[in-house]
């Protein structure tokens, strides 16, 4: 993420809108993420404030990164431990619940 931040403006990129992201097998980054989102150090390396942190899960290894993230989103197949702290709920996997918070939550927000 650093090293995308450092050459954001010579690869047009929008240092901004620079995420970890993985899913399944492909997301032990971001898993590895969202286990330490709860200690600062990770979120003052990278320069988001704690309520800038959109999480989204659907399993008990997702409590502490919905927990910590300003906006904890749970997902509608979701284990209802982390239904209940979660700030919202969006649909299923299997009903594109990731891409209605990407839209409706992210994309579209009025600033």
């Amino acid at each position: 993420i650093g090293y995308l931040r450092e050459h954001a403006d010579e690869w047009n990129i929008d240092s901004e809108k620079i995420v970890t992201c993985g899913f399944s097998a492909g997301g032990h980054l971001a898993a590895s993420y969202g286990n330490f989102w709860s200690r600062s150090f990770i979120a003052e390396t990278l320069g988001v404030l704690q309520e800038e942190v959109v999480a989204v899960g659907d399993g008990l290894n997702d409590y502490e990164m919905i927990s910590y993230a300003g906006l904890g989103v749970a997902m509608g197949n979701a284990h209802p431990k982390i239904k209940k702290i979660a700030k919202y709920i969006t649909a299923t996997n299997d009903e594109d619940g990731i891409a209605d918070v990407i839209y409706e939550l992210i994309l579209t927000s009025k600033e």
